[in-house]
């Protein structure tokens, strides 16, 4: 997923239904919280350490969250790192 500086996803992948249960383009847009679990406050941590210069994230951050799928929370593993003039990137698996 790609994020914009207000956590928006402005990109998502096309196997984003299968992972997070939301397709592409239903989540075009949307503030990170569409996903539920604790993504959004995980991701919003490791910003807050990056803009306080705790935490550089040039090369992928490591988080580990969780997300709502289905009703359940599934645990999820992955990386956040800052793209130049874009926001940031949230990759999960």
């Amino acid at each position: 997923l790609m994020l914009d500086a207000e956590q928006r996803i402005v990109q998502a992948s096309a196997n984003s239904a299968d992972l997070l249960g939301h397709a592409a383009g239903v989540l075009l847009g949307r503030p990170l919280q569409v996903l539920g679990g604790d993504v959004a406050a995980r991701v919003s941590a490791l910003a807050a350490q990056s803009s306080q210069s705790v935490l550089d994230l040039d090369r992928p951050a490591p988080l580990r969250c969780q997300v709502e799928r289905d009703g359940r929370a599934v645990a999820m593993e992955g990386g956040l790192s800052r793209v130049a003039g874009v926001g940031l990137m949230l990759e999960l698996e």
